[in-house]
């Protein structure tokens, strides 16, 4: 049974000896997303305004749902 993005997190600090509280701050490597085209736009400009430019090859979708390099 797959996690969400959320019980991964807290599951491996867990794991690691590291309590959860609330307003901790962890970070995360995130390999990909999932999302409605309608915000597919958005979010990418999002991203590379983030600084994830040069990893976001093929992440852009046309409204079919098919990406594009």
């Amino acid at each position: 049974m797959a996690y969400t993005m959320a019980e991964n997190l807290l599951t491996r600090r867990i794991l690691a000896g590291k309590p959860v509280r609330a307003g901790d701050f962890l970070e995360a490597r995130i390999d990909g997303w999932m999302c409605h085209y309608h915000a597919n736009d958005s979010l990418y400009e999002m991203a590379v305004q983030g600084g994830f430019k040069d990893r976001l090859r093929g992440a852009r979708a046309n409204r079919y749902g098919q990406g594009t390099v």
